[in-house]
């Protein structure tokens, strides 16, 4: 039999997280249902965010309004109970659409018991950055893919780090991840054989291969986990790649 491809194997891997982050919202005991709402602000609250400063909410009021939509519309409102079917990220995008059309028609205060949101003031400012001089909807589908880029590669680095091999994680991030992401100059392959103490370039070079195929399946993977269909999760795959220009 033939090897599977990086997207069968996302297909095969869509048959056991089947829209998982929702899954785990309505079924999950109460620690998962925490779990997973943790992950479901960590992919999230960068569109969200992005797509509030790009209607023109300062710093300050995006972020407390992101807090607020999370407390109000997310858990008050029950938004994702209320799911059945569909692509989260269209599911999210239209709820904040219309959240911002209550915050212009009154004011929005948030209960102090409801869980906080971790905004990252670098990274909202990185997002406001990259978001910059596009429309509200754009700047959501860009900082969205870009989200599920960023918790890929936090799993990939997880995996290799696990494994015993961070030093493929660690190649791969000084001479692709980071060029990409943070506009560095990538670090020469023979600079990156010195520093692992490996044979040649090439050896580096192989490492690199290793956790490209992974990270690629991984991004497939994290794409498919808010998707409730396998022409879903192709199409949100998509959408990442078609947001982030690749």
């Amino acid at each position: 039999m033939g090897t599977l491809t990086n997207l069968e194997r996302t297909q095969a891997h869509f048959q056991t997280t089947r829209w998982s982050l929702v899954a785990r919202l309505h079924h999950g005991d109460e620690a998962d249902r925490s779990r997973a709402f943790e992950d479901l602000a960590r992919t999230y609250w960068p569109p969200v965010y992005a797509y509030l400063r790009a209607k023109g909410l300062s710093r300050d009021a995006a972020s407390e309004s992101t807090q607020a939509f999370f407390a109000d519309v997310v858990i008050g409102r029950e938004l994702i109970a209320t799911a059945h079917g569909g692509r989260l990220r269209a599911l999210v995008r239209t709820a904040v659409q219309r959240y911002v059309i209550d915050l212009a028609r009154r004011e929005r205060v948030r209960g102090g018991d409801q869980p906080k949101i971790p905004i990252n003031p670098e990274t909202a400012d990185t997002l406001v950055a990259a978001a910059a001089g596009i429309e509200p909807d754009a700047a959501f589908e860009k900082s969205w893919a870009t989200a599920i880029v960023r918790e890929a590669a936090r799993r990939c680095e997880a995996h290799f780090r696990d494994t015993g091999k961070p030093g493929h994680w660690e190649a791969f991030e000084a001479q692709v991840f980071l060029p990409i992401c943070a506009h560095v100059a990538p670090v020469p392959l023979a600079q990156l054989a010195a520093r692992f103490n490996t044979r040649t370039p090439a050896d580096i070079g192989a490492w690199i291969q290793v956790v490209r195929k992974r990270f690629q399946t991984l991004i497939q993977e994290v794409a498919a986990e808010t998707a409730d269909s396998e022409p879903a999760a192709r199409d949100e795959y998509d959408a990442v790649r078609l947001a982030l220009g690749s």
